[in-house]
């Protein structure tokens, strides 16, 4: 009973997702939303009966039937009617959490069934014919059994999401299939998260194996090994990609988490803001999505407060009343680029730089490069909000967002101009188990630098360890001596070293090595206590004979030659 439990509550939540996604859809006016929604509810309730949750299933069963007459068409949405949808929804989830014994709903549960009652009004909705004129819709009965469901046209009543925007129509069209129909043929089984990593973290211990396999194999000269070990490293490839793709995950559970916040806040601010999405079908591992919640929950929340204007300034300004941000998802390379954009009125450069000089982030009469600025945007505590809400404007944002990317082993970019939005690009590693990088020695020390900040590499003739600056295209670049950084003992070998110049955020670094070896693809061993005194240090990892490398945190390097 426990196993049914347990498979229950992780499909329950995406039954409430679903539900949440769809009432939002039916907001929208979305062709086929009230058939999703509808499913939804009736799903949750057929399965809360089955693992014997009575009084979720009575719940259920109630709101299905205010669905079913709006589907119907009985009755439609009137003022309010979805936010007391939504409200509905947020019931079944904490009937859920309850689990409260007794199948009798509660008063707070006939008190959110009765709210919605008070919103539906009695016969079908409005339509708009071609000249705008309203009137009366004609609702279907409910499909007969095994007949697909037809689309209902779902008007946008005013004002219900905070926009006050006019009724539109859906055109008709036919409802998207349920699941069951859509994936035919498609067979799938959950897995535990901990089971997948186990699997990857044995795939990449065979990484290794296989490299000292191969290594031994060149040592022996005997083709026939060599040949062994070839079909190994093959096999041991196929097997690890394998093993990554099964921890990626579609991002478009991630952005559905944010259509109702949108909504929520900008209706709270008064404002009309409506959530766009694009690249949903984007895949990326599990747990940099998991690691990304929060950071485009700030972002999100920042672009509706700080950048989409009031209504009637954004119609003085020539624009649309409701603004629009925007969520997006691409691969590039074997990155994923997210961007949260808006059309708002953008960032005021110079009162960033205003508050800057009040903070002492930067001298009076100064004049803050637009990399500088930008530096500043991420400084703990800073925030352009003159007053604190209950939205922003408490300084905790935007260096947050910054340390949660670079954790995940990725970059932000900022793009603003002023009265036409910002933008801001996530730039996040596919898979943040395994890495591809440079390989440089310095001494007996191996250490990894990330492949996505390498810019460039060069040999020189040895520099005395006292440098601070060198001159690349560009301008000047802090260096840092490896050798020094990481207290290598043994004496260097040769007048020359091997510089990697790497991007850091807006800027960059150059790192000397005695050598560079090549480059290297290799699995991230976690430091785990090891972590607090090495804060230079992403990681470790095992090389082909055996020893030890150290994954370069560059960016915290950066931050520790600004503090120096």
């Amino acid at each position: 009973m426990d196993d049914i439990l347990a498979a229950f509550a992780i499909e329950s939540a995406e039954m409430l997702e679903g539900m949440e996604s769809s009432i939002l859809a039916l907001e929208r006016g979305e062709a086929g939303s009230i058939e999703s929604l509808f499913r939804a509810v009736h799903t949750l309730k057929g399965s809360a009966g089955i693992v014997g949750l009575a009084r979720l299933e009575r719940y259920a069963h109630q709101l299905e039937n205010r669905l079913g007459r709006m589907r119907s068409g009985a009755s439609s949405a009137g003022g309010g009617c979805f936010g007391a949808l939504l409200s509905c929804r947020d019931r079944c989830s904490a009937i859920l959490a309850e689990a409260a014994p007794g199948d009798g709903l509660l008063e707070a549960d006939e008190a959110s069934l009765a709210a919605l009652d008070a919103t539906l009004i009695s016969g079908p909705a409005p339509t708009a014919e071609p000249d705008g004129a309203p009137v009366p819709a004609h609702g279907e009965p409910p499909p007969a059994p095994g007949e697909p469901p037809s689309a209902e046209r779902r008007p946008e009543a005013p004002g219900a999401s905070g926009t006050g925007r006019e009724p539109r129509a859906a055109a008709p069209q036919e409802a998207p299939a349920p699941p069951a129909q859509a994936e035919a043929g498609q067979r799938t089984v959950r897995i535990a998260d901990a089971k997948l990593d186990v699997l990857l973290n044995l795939a990449s211990e065979l990484v290794t194996v296989q490299a000292q396999l191969s290594q031994t194999a060149a040592e022996a000269g005997d083709r026939r090994f060599i040949g062994i070990a070839e079909s190994v490293r093959r096999l041991v490839a196929e097997l690890r990609t394998t093993a990554m793709e099964m921890r990626l995950v579609r991002v478009d559970g991630l952005f559905s988490r944010y259509g109702r916040m949108v909504r929520d806040v900008s209706s709270g601010l008064g404002k009309e803001v409506e959530l766009l999405t694009e690249g949903g079908h984007t895949e990326l591992d599990k747990n940099a999505v998991e690691g990304l919640v929060d950071p485009l929950m700030h972002l999100i929340r920042n672009a509706v407060d700080h950048g989409i204007e009031a209504p009637a300034d954004r119609e003085r300004a020539g624009k649309p009343r409701t603004g629009s941000v925007r969520l997006s998802a691409r691969h590039d390379g074997g990155s994923v680029v997210i961007r949260v954009s808006d059309d708002g009125r953008g960032i005021d450069w110079d009162r960033v730089a205003a508050i800057a000089v009040e903070r002492g982030l930067a001298p009076p009469g100064g004049k803050p490069s637009p990399e500088e600025l930008e530096d500043m945007l991420f400084a703990p505590g800073f925030s352009t909000q003159a007053e604190v809400s209950n939205v922003s404007g408490r300084g905790v944002g935007l260096d947050v967002v910054k340390t949660a990317i670079e954790r995940l082993g990725g970059g932000v970019e900022i793009s603003s101009a002023k009265g036409s939005g910002t933008e801001f690009s996530l730039s996040i590693p596919l898979t943040i188990a395994i890495i591809d990088g440079f390989l440089a020695v310095s001494g007996r020390r191996s250490f990894i630098v990330p492949l996505a900040n390498v810019l460039e590499c060069f040999e020189r003739k040895r520099g005395d360890g006292v440098e601070r600056l060198i001159e690349r295209s560009g301008g000047l670049v802090p260096i840092v001596d490896v050798r020094k950084r990481f207290s290598v003992d043994e004496p260097p070998v040769g007048d020359t070293e091997a510089v990697l110049v790497v991007s850091v955020g807006s800027g960059r670094i150059a790192l000397a090595f005695d050598s560079i070896v090549g480059g290297y693809q290799t699995v991230i061993k976690p430091l785990g206590e090891l972590a607090r005194y090495a804060r230079e240090v992403a990681g470790a990892a095992i090389l082909a004979d055996g020893s030890i490398a150290l994954i370069l945190d560059v960016t915290s390097i950066a931050k520790s030659l600004k503090d120096d």
